[in-house]
């Protein structure tokens, strides 16, 4: 049961209100604070769950446990406390009606992790348009903003026309609309307009909209900052076109490090009334709690492709007046709608450029691996496409061929498309600052351009896209810094290392928190329709076998790698030149935020993404370092590496099970293998996964 939102009034009244006076006041200023989600369960809550719906009377209920016939599952494995990441799958069930399935696939997801997204909505959310940060005026024109859009959006669903389109977007809402009703102890499913509140829940999917909607309606301290950068990603073809990979680094402040992987198998059809299943039924992402799509933004399709994004924002303020509410689709929308529909880079473009809201401006990148085939030199058209959003303007084009003369993509906050640099503002920001703001003389773009020539694997994939080495690089040199070595200027950065009494020419290069604080890469997979079925074909859910990459944090050993491709993903900031991130010594003094314990206060070897004490290298570091080459650091010889952490993979043999950590007393621990969903590995200690809609035992 969540806790009531009177207690949470309590827990935010200023610490020099005695508890009595808190405990008083709180039912008094419980009103205010409508925009913050009730409180999080104070006991366990259950980690699988199922949806049934009640036979004659059309109510849903949630059950602990897998039920067969359900409309939804859900499964949760929360390590965050071991590896930096938790683990969520949620399945819904063909049988039942697309709107049934999306409502109840957001009831069951808030029901496994209601803690989770309590803690992550008070690390970033809480004080946002209120109760004692309130701007007037700003949140006024937000609340407006919002509420204008929703209505706007009801009235094309119910006119009927496109019928693809607005069908996906109204089971996004009523996605959320689960969630939001879940967490809040109702379980109505909404039989007219979708209601939701515009400071509910419906803020943490804005986390990238807001950045461009707080200068669009002049908040007076806008969240993003001059030159920041939002993420890092590499697109790299092999030598000899062998392989491809494509990894991307999430940049984001370390308050928002409550990190969940997640698993949607959502078999909708492409419209109401029609049978073609949706090409992107199933989506794996790095997320957060509470968020019905990336955000970083990462993911794997059943289509067979692969997007991501990095931020390129929008510096001509001229642009924001084509910023309205009516017309447009918030970005974290069309995102959802593209990824679900489209089974190429130019339909995901052609879907997602439509109602371009002109918010959360992106360069997008989407890799088709149905078009790649390993060893050929002379690609078809398709392998990559690049797509590019500022205010009032959408440009995309296929760029395989310059992906293929390269060898790399590297994508870092600066736009590609000369129309868009000379439209969003770079040029003046050029001629004021320099070279920083170019996109061939930018930091990353040129360590980019040195580094990626030593990509030749996975490992050493992951070692660029983990690396910073700020003080010994002259690349990440600053003109007009002092010092004149500066920690954003890396794939990976580390703000919070540059030193808050420095001199810099504009705020991106000061002390700030945030950083790169994750890592993920992805290697190509079976295509997209393995059961041979022609597109259009309504078709099982495959397994997760048949995903373009399967997914697993990061592992440190080639025999335990997925056999056939794979996904890594590593949580946590940058450790390997620069001294690991604590919160107990940061020079950024930030509070300690609500959760479990990260990895990087853990001690060594507590999880497959472990940071160090400060003065020493996780093993599984130094197993990594082995194989991507030598350094000039010395280290004694590592131990045995840990085993690999594995997620919706066929599970690894019991032996592998070898300690990974140490308890207080320096006894080995062992680590579980998560079983892969559909599998019958049982292990003493480990659970039973629940069976999965088209999943065969």
């Amino acid at each position: 049961m969540a806790a009531p939102r009177a207690l949470l009034a309590a827990s935010l009244l200023s610490p020099l209100l005695s508890p009595l006076l808190s405990a008083l006041l709180s039912p008094l200023l419980s009103p205010l604070l409508s925009a913050v989600p009730a409180g999080a369960a104070p006991s366990p809550v259950p980690r699988n769950v199922s949806v049934l719906l009640e036979p004659g009377s059309e109510r849903l209920r949630v059950l602990p446990g897998r039920h067969p016939g359900a409309v939804a599952w859900a499964s949760l494995d929360d390590r965050i406390p071991h590896v930096g990441w938790a683990f969520l799958e949620v399945a819904t069930n063909a049988s039942y009606n697309d709107s049934l399935q999306a409502y109840a696939a957001g009831l069951a997801e808030a029901a496994v992790t209601e803690q989770l997204m309590y803690m992550h909505w008070m690390n970033t959310m809480v004080g946002y348009c209120g109760p004692f940060k309130y701007e007037s005026e700003y949140c006024q024109k937000l609340r407006g903003y919002l509420e204008a859009n929703l209505a706007w959006m009801e009235e094309q669903m119910e006119k009927g026309r496109d019928t693809e389109y607005w069908h996906q977007v109204r089971l996004a809402l009523l996605q959320l609309k689960g969630l939001e009703d879940s967490y809040n102890g109702r379980l109505d499913f909404p039989r007219g307009r979708i209601t939701l509140a515009p400071f509910g829940f419906l803020l943490l999917q804005l986390g990238g909209d807001l950045e461009d909607l707080e200068s669009a309606l002049n908040r007076s301290s806008p969240q993003r900052v001059l030159g920041s950068g939002s993420c890092s990603a590499l697109v790299k073809l092999l030598p000899g076109q062998r392989d491809l990979l494509v990894a991307h680094d999430t940049w984001s402040s370390y308050q928002a490090m409550l990190r969940v992987v997640k698993k949607y198998t959502l078999p909708f059809r492409a419209s109401a009334g029609g049978k073609s299943q949706i090409p992107g039924s199933i989506q794996v992402f790095s997320s957060y709690p509470g968020t019905i799509f990336s955000m970083d933004d990462f993911y794997i399709l059943s289509s067979g492709l692969v997007t991501l994004e990095t931020t390129i924002g929008n510096n001509n303020p001229a642009l924001w007046k084509y910023l309205e509410p009516r017309g447009s689709v918030l970005e974290w929308l069309r995102n959802i709608v593209a990824n679900r529909l489209a089974r190429s880079g130019p339909e995901w473009a052609a879907v997602f450029r439509r109602f371009n809201s002109g918010t959360y401006n992106n360069q997008w990148m989407v890799v088709d691996y149905n078009a790649f085939t390993p060893g050929r030199a002379s690609p078809a058209p398709g392998v990559l496409t690049v797509l590019e959003q500022i205010p009032g303007l959408v440009v995309v084009a296929d760029q395989t061929k310059l992906l293929y003369q390269q060898g790399y993509w590297a994508s870092y906050n600066v736009p590609y498309f000369e129309q868009i640099f000379n439209t969003s503002g770079n040029l003046e920001l050029v001629r004021k600052y320099g070279d920083w703001f170019t996109y061939d003389k930018n930091p990353r773009a040129q360590i980019f351009r040195r580094n990626q020539t030593q990509v030749h694997d996975l490992d050493s994939m992951i070692r660029l896209m983990r690396s910073n080495n700020y003080l010994q690089d002259p690349l990440s040199r600053c003109r007009g810094c002092d010092p004149p070595q500066n920690a954003e200027n890396a794939i990976s950065a580390r703000s919070d290392l540059n030193p808050a009494n420095g001199t810099y020419p504009f705020p991106a290069l000061r002390q700030l928190p945030p950083a790169g604080i994750d890592m993920k890469v992805c290697q190509p997979g079976s295509p997209a329709h393995p059961t041979g079925a022609p597109p259009g074909a309504v078709q099982p859910v495959p397994s997760a076998d048949s995903l373009p990459c399967s997914v697993s944090p990061l592992q440190v050993t080639s025999s335990g790698m997925v056999p056939s491709f794979g996904l890594v993903a590593v949580s946590g900031p940058a450790w390997d030149d620069v001294p690991p991130f604590r919160w107990s010594t940061s020079p950024l003094q930030l509070p300690a935020p609500h959760g479990p314990p990260r990895p990087l206060d853990l001690p060594p070897s507590q999880g497959c993404s472990s940071l160090p004490r400060a003065t020493e290298e996780p093993p599984a570091a130094a197993g990594l370092r082995a194989r991507a080459g030598p350094s000039s650091r010395s280290h004694p010889p590592p131990p045995p590496p840990p085993p690999p952490c594995v997620l919706w993979t066929e599970p690894a043999p019991p032996s592998r099970g070898s300690a990974v950590g140490e308890d207080k007393q320096g006894h080995p621990r062992g680590q579980q293998v998560i079983p892969a969903p559909g599998t019958s590995h049982r292990t003493a200690g480990n659970a039973s996964p629940g069976d999965i809609p088209g999943d065969s035992r």
